[in-house]
């Protein structure tokens, strides 16, 4: 029997007309392939569509369609933090010892630096004193403040651990470093200061492996520290 429209095609095959229609599979495909990015975004926050593509072992193009389609967006990195006590402000005078020491004995330099972590949209600070012979992190300090009482709780703990005071403190020349309370407290103790030269040049700083003094979320995002 011939039928000439799908109206009357449906009533003789007892559908729904809106069932004779073509139904792309499009939709179950790019839902299956939603789930298979959020999987990836799980453990990869900061993944955009090139890494989920390479991720996935897709297209690109479809793997930012889909992105797009759904609302999946890749966590922001947060912007360096400012400190404005370090602009423009004189380099100190203190000697760069570790260009002509090279300590063979624990307790003779210790040296310290800094980090930040983001953490939620806030930055969250790191501060670590380590032995520059034994690579031993003494003490440390995290703070949501990045000034000198930070800095200073770091090696108050580093020295309360160890029962002794180095004979050199070696730092980058940041202005927590730099502050009165840092230079008076290690004076104090008979601690001779050194610094690394200006302009960013750093002789110290060198990368210690398998040494983690703080693990941040999956969204946490940190700066290369020691």
């Amino acid at each position: 029997m011939e039928v000439s429209n799908k109206s009357a095609l449906a009533r003789e095959l007892r559908v729904s007309r809106s069932s004779l229609y073509y139904r792309p599979k499009k939709p179950d495909k790019d839902e299956a392939l939603r789930r298979e990015i959020e999987r990836v975004m799980l453990k990869n926050p900061g993944y955009g569509s090139p890494r989920i593509a390479l991720a996935l072992k897709i297209n690109e193009k479809r793997a930012a369609r889909v992105m797009r389609k759904f609302g999946l967006r890749p966590a922001k990195r947060a912007k360096t933090p400012d400190n404005p006590g370090d602009r423009e402000r004189e380099s100190l005078k203190y000697p760069c010892i570790l260009s002509v020491l090279s300590p063979i004995a624990p307790d003779v330099v210790w040296a310290s630096d800094s980090t930040f972590i983001c953490y939620k949209g806030a930055f969250v600070y790191l501060c670590a004193v380590i032995d520059v012979f034994t690579g031993e992190v003494l003490g440390f300090s995290i703070s949501r403040t990045h000034d000198a009482n930070f800095v200073l709780l770091a090696i108050r703990r580093a020295i309360e651990r160890t029962g002794i005071t180095p004979q050199w403190f070696h730092s980058d020349q940041g202005s927590e470093y730099a502050s009165s309370k840092v230079q008076s407290f290690l004076e104090s103790h008979g601690t001779f200061r050194g610094t690394d030269e200006g302009g960013g040049k750093i002789i110290w700083n060198q990368p210690i492996s398998g040494r983690t003094i703080l693990c941040g979320q999956s969204y946490s995002h940190c700066k290369s520290f020691f």
